[in-house]
Formats: C-alpha cells, structure tokens, sequence
C-alpha cells in the first residue's frame, strides 16, 4: 500500500538581524548577543570607540577621574599619582599635582564651590586646592592639614559627594557618614551635628549619593538596603530621615554606583537575592536586568569586583559595567532598553573606567595602563597612539 501523501510544513523565522544581549539562561532559549555596537533608528551602529591622548605610564592603573567645571581642568589619578590635567589648542598636558599614600583601588572624587577637589582612597582623604593658575594636594595623613583621621581615629575614608555646601562621606566598616564643615573639606567634626546613621538594618554605609533632579535628597546605601534623607538645614543635623520609604536592595561595591538626568543606577544586593541591576529614577525603583543578565551575574566568580559609569552620548544615556576578575564587561542603553556586550580589541573586558566630559569631548582613564583616552563614536577602534590603531570586533549572533 502506497504511503500517504505528507504536506511539508514550512515555517518562515525572521532573522533579526538588528537587536541586543536577549540570551535566555540557556542557549535553546535564546542565543543572541551583540557586541561593541548599539541599536540607533533601528539600525546597529558601532559603539564608541576610543584614542590615547594623554600618556603617563602604562605600568600604572587609572583609578579616577574628575571634570572641574569651575576650574576648566580634568583631576585624574593614576596609580599614586594625582594629575592637573589641560588642554590648549588641541594639545593635553598634565602636571602632577601630588601623589596619594595609595597606587591601587577605586577612588572616589567630589568638588565643592570652594575650589577643592575631594579625593577620598580608603585611606586618607586628599584635597586639591586650586586657585587661578596652581593646584596643591592637602591629605589627612599624619602631620597633614586635613584634621579627619585625627577626628575619626583613623577611620577609613569611603565614598565622597557634594551636596548643598557641605562634602558627604561614607566611613568604611561602619554604620555612619559624615559632613565636612560648610564649604571646607580642610574641617570635619566628629559629633551630633555632622555625623548620621544607617537604622534599618544591621550594616554598613557604603556610600551617600545625592539624588540627581530630586532637589536636596540624599540616598544612602548600605550592603541590603539604601536609606533617603532629606536636608531641610535643620541646626542639630541637617539631614532628617525619611521614615515612610526605603530601598529593600544596598549596593555590592559603591564604584557601580552612576548619577545623570533623573537616573541613580547601581549593582544590587540583599540579603535574599544575588546580584541585579537597580535604576532609581525619582520615585521608582526597579530592576532593569533581564533573566539572562541576572543568570550571568549570578554565576559570576567574583562580583564585588566590578566598576560602572554613565554618560549620554549621541542621545543615548548609558550605563557601562564592567567586572574585572569575570572579564566582562555590559552596556545597558536607556534609550533602546537594551543591554551590549562591550570589549577591547582582544575580546577582553572593555578599558573604561569613570568616564567624564570635558572640552566639549569625553574621556576616561583605563583599567589597563595609566593613560586617558577621548572616548567618542567618531571613533570605531582602540587608538594607541603612535599608529597603533586596532580595530574592535562588532559581531551580531
């Protein structure tokens, strides 16, 4: 008896073509990934790549970088080296302004309408003190004209900001934070009226954070949970608390912490969940990571390892993250809500770290090598310099 007569079935799948990280926990799911490119007007286009324009030694590590507006000059430091750095023409120099007591970490920097710079290591707090034409460093270290660690016990001077006149400080391993005196990061008093506390849970301050568009509050992260304060210039403390509403998620490392237009953005924890991407973005909070982002983070050897930053380039605001001991590194894009995946030439975790913008350009110093890169997307590879140029790989699965 003859077979019957089967009717092939055919399916059309579209190939998509344009898109982002959609990977699914396990592959069968969804494979597809995108690097070193991001979606604009529904076409992919390359992410920004990057040039070398100031060179101090590629045996050191870039840790921070800050754009005074006042000033007219960007701060970097680069391994214990605290740089002035200017441009004239189209030519970048620096000068070295002094060195910190530490070459390796993140450090954390703030500016004050005073013309000092706040440069915080773990260690010591540093101040760079300018006026027309010079720059000197100031620190807290013995003998120094900084009075903190005097003030504190040698307390560890942790994540740094500016808000309404007064320098806002974490003290690493502890339960408080601190105010400098109004206007003068030289003088920190160690009492009821300049020093706060994080209440809600048993934990530590990991960094203070002023709200960006959200007036005169101020987010303070612990490990599980983020308090909000509210400056109303009160005489005892200025800060009061704001008891109806709270963060049920802290921070894994205050360095992920990034602010710009109405977003806080941060690398979260709790004591029930592992890591997740959190964006606060004035009263709503939410997790922005998908399945297969959230997989990924949570199978990572060493989180806490990890450093973000956000800029807007292009009408695209972006949060780049990058985790140093996994060797990757994400970008997520407001803009498209979709997350990248961002290299160096070698397929490598991207080199960017703390990224600002300064003379009309953007730049970052790098976590390999102590330079500062113009990072921009007229570029479209890792510009070394002398005509060492390599190109990025753009790849769509």
């Amino acid at each position: 008896m003859p077979a019957p007569n089967l009717q092939q079935q055919v399916t059309e799948v579209p190939v998509e073509i344009v898109g982002g990280n959609q990977f699914g926990r396990y592959a069968k799911i969804n494979d597809a990934q995108t690097w070193n490119m991001i979606v604009s007007d529904s076409w992919l286009v390359p992410y920004a790549g990057y040039k070398r324009v100031v060179e101090v030694d590629s045996d050191l590590v870039g840790r921070g970088l800050h754009s005074s507006t006042i000033g007219g000059f960007m701060i970097a430091v680069i391994g214990s080296q605290v740089l002035k750095i200017t441009k004239v023409g189209s030519h970048y120099s620096y000068l070295i302004v002094g060195n910190l007591a530490t070459s390796i970490g993140e450090v954390y920097m703030a500016e004050n309408t005073a013309k000092q710079i706040a440069i915080t290591d773990g260690r010591y707090i540093y101040l760079v003190v300018y006026s027309s034409g010079t720059a000197v460093l100031r620190s807290s270290a013995p003998g120094g004209a900084i009075n903190f660690n005097t003030q504190f016990d040698n307390a560890s001077p942790g994540y740094i900001a500016y808000q309404n006149g007064r320098f806002v400080m974490a003290i690493n391993g502890t339960a408080s934070w601190c105010l400098s005196d109004f206007n003068n990061g030289l003088v920190w008093t160690n009492g009821t009226q300049t020093v706060g506390g994080f209440t809600i849970k048993p934990d530590y301050v990991q960094a203070c954070v002023p709200t960006p568009s959200g007036g005169n509050t101020l987010m303070v992260f612990g490990k599980t949970a983020v308090q909000m304060w509210q400056d109303v210039g009160a005489a005892k403390f200025p800060y009061q608390l704001q008891s109806t509403s709270n963060i049920d998620y802290g921070c894994v490392n205050p360095s992920t912490i990034a602010t710009l237009n109405q977003y806080v953005v941060w690398l979260a924890i709790n004591e029930q969940s592992g890591p997740v991407l959190m964006v606060c973005s004035g009263s709503q909070v939410e997790a922005i990571s998908t399945d297969g982002i959230d997989f990924k983070l949570g199978n990572l050897i060493n989180p806490e390892n990890c450093t973000g930053f956000l800029f807007q380039q292009d009408g695209h605001i972006i949060y780049q993250f990058t985790f140093i001991s996994d060797n990757l590194s994400y970008i997520y894009d407001f803009k498209s809500k979709l997350f990248f995946s961002v290299t160096d030439e070698n397929m490598n975790y991207h080199i960017a770290r703390e990224v600002v913008y300064f003379a009309n350009d953007y730049f970052f110093v790098s976590l390999k090598g102590g330079d500062v890169y113009r990072f921009d997307s007229t570029y479209t590879d890792a510009d070394y310099g002398d005509d060492d140029i390599r190109q990025l790989p753009r790849i769509r699965i």
